[in-house]
């Protein structure tokens, strides 16, 4: 009689976790944590540009369905005569649920090499509108419309270069497939796709990967969203990408194994670097590596700038 209690009770957990997955999964897919540098700096963290002495233009652009993306243009430091020397543009495109001043650091790195930085949060993140993350769907298309309006705004931007991490490379390797004027890409820890990106979100929260859980919580949200999880494929783009990457990923990544890296690195089409760093996690790969963190993303823009 016991054990049928317990077995009856189990099954009711069981089934009452799997149906609030269902429910919940896509609205927690589609609608990230937003988070923004007003709040990043009210918890004491540098989140703008002059927290690091950087300067800086804010940058609007509009997307194709009118909603508004906010973000800062960082030159490059000024050297003798007050002119800035100018090697290149980078974007860099944030991870899921964060926004435009995770890639201050970055900023700051390239300000002193002579790179111009441009930071932009996403569609439903940060200071932008939207309240629908579609991973890569139509981020990769607003993407192109940041790019037309950089060159818009500052002219020659070449040679440009993307950088992205976690949910900013899967993005980063979508977009330089169908754009030409990417001439390279810095892909931190970046999912293969979709499908399996919700696998092991799965997995990380109900110890639990299920096919038909997967698929449920996917068709549910392209419902909702109007959008295509099956195209959302940074393997796919890679095997168009002709240009330079650089996959870096961190050995203990929780949420993305970095064995994603290893397999796009292997697809991809064009000249490609692999950069696996021991003991890192997820988006903590630059603090563990240090100097050679900063020197191989140096020499690999610099090899384009060349």
């Amino acid at each position: 009689m016991l054990i049928s209690i317990l077995v009856a009770t189990v099954a009711l957990f069981v089934i009452g976790v799997l149906a609030l997955a269902v429910s919940a999964g896509p609205i927690i897919l589609l609608h990230p944590q937003r988070c923004t540098p007003e709040g990043l700096r009210k918890s004491g963290k540098r989140a703008y540009p002059d927290d690091l002495s950087l300067p800086s233009e804010p940058f609007i652009v509009q997307t194709q369905d009118n909603l508004t993306l906010r973000g800062w243009i960082i030159p490059p430091c000024a050297v003798s005569g007050g002119n800035r020397a100018h090697r290149g543009t980078v974007i860099f495109l944030h991870g899921v649920g964060e926004c435009k001043s995770q890639g201050l650091p970055l900023a700051n790195l390239l300000f002193k090499n002579g790179y111009t930085t441009v930071l932009v949060d996403f569609r439903a993140h940060g200071e932008s509108d939207g309240d629908i993350c579609t991973y890569g769907y139509r981020e990769k298309d607003d993407l192109r419309r940041i790019i037309d309006e950089l060159e818009l705004r500052v002219g020659s931007v070449q040679p440009l270069v993307l950088m992205g991490i976690s949910m900013g490379a899967a993005i980063a390797l979508q977009t330089a497939a169908i754009e030409p004027r990417i001439k390279g890409v810095i892909a931190e820890a970046s999912f293969i796709d979709l499908k399996t990106a919700v696998l092991e979100y799965e997995y990380k929260t109900i110890r639990l990967r299920s096919r038909l859980l997967q698929t449920i919580i996917l068709r549910r949200a392209e419902r909702y969203a109007n959008f295509s999880a099956e195209e959302v494929s940074p393997l796919s783009a890679v095997r168009k990408i002709g240009v330079p990457i650089l996959f870096i990923h961190g050995t203990d990544d929780p949420r993305v194994p970095y064995k994603a890296s290893e397999l796009l690195f292997q697809h991809a089409a064009g000249p490609k670097e692999l950069f696996v760093v021991q003991g890192a996690h997820h988006t903590d790969v630059w603090k563990v590596a240090g100097t050679e963190y900063e020197q191989r993303l140096l020499r690999f823009l610099e090899k384009i700038s060349a």
